[in-house]
């Protein structure tokens, strides 16, 4: 990526500006220019009053952008909460595959080899509804170029760079910089839709008996 430079301090706090969290998991909204200790699992915040220009974390980053919280403009606060949590999603992954252990200290950081190893994440989310939820965040919020006021910037970590340079802005005090060149960090090996039973359904399995004829077999008599 063209412009990154400046050691692996400078690479882990322009990976935690593109995620919007630290490696720990803390918020840069809660801790904008360190990663802290005592904030990993820390949840209980907002973008509208305590970063309404992006200047912790970037409007385009990867959690700002799948989880806006209140700060969808043109909303009130209180109004674009009530409009994210429509969308929301259950969201859970797995990670596959051995550790890349070299990766985990900030000093050998930039110079870990790829070992050509598979590993990766399963990403797994729960909703109720595909178009309103999964399909929505992928495409309105993830996917849109210009998303909360922004020129050509898909998400930096899952965007599709298939329409042209992708780049990356993150915005600072009195000039914002512009990371551009960003490559595919995420491949996609393949994806599918599941039917999950919800509870009263199993409730209602679980009341007809280990000897139940299945419903297909029950309707024709055999």
């Amino acid at each position: 990526m063209r412009g990154a430079a400046g050691g692996p301090a400078a690479a882990i706090r322009l990976a935690a500006k593109m995620i919007g969290r630290w490696p720990n998991g803390a918020s840069l909204v809660l801790s904008p220019e360190h990663e802290p200790a005592d904030l990993e699992t820390a949840d209980d915040f907002g973008y509208a009053g305590s970063d309404p220009d992006g200047l912790a974390c970037p409007f385009g980053a990867h959690a700002r952008r799948a989880n806006p919280r209140d700060a969808l403009p043109p909303r009130a606060a209180a109004e674009a909460t009530q409009d994210t949590k429509w969308h929301r999603l259950i969201r859970r992954a797995r990670a596959y595959g051995p550790p890349l252990r070299a990766s985990l200290d900030p000093a050998r950081l930039m110079e870990t080899p790829d070992d050509g190893r598979e590993r990766g994440l399963h990403f797994l989310c729960f909703n109720t509804d595909l178009e309103r939820q999964f399909e929505f965040v992928q495409h309105t919020w993830l996917g849109n170029p210009t998303f909360d006021g922004l020129d050509s910037d898909p998400d930096p970590l899952v965007g599709s760079r298939l329409s042209g340079e992708s780049m990356f802005v993150e915005p600072a005090d009195p000039v914002r910089r512009r990371w551009r060149g960003l490559p595919a960090f995420v491949q996609v090996r393949g994806g599918t839709y599941f039917f999950l039973l919800g509870l009263r359904a199993l409730r209602y399995l679980a009341t007809l008996g280990a000897d139940a004829r299945p419903l297909a077999a029950r309707s024709t008599g055999r």
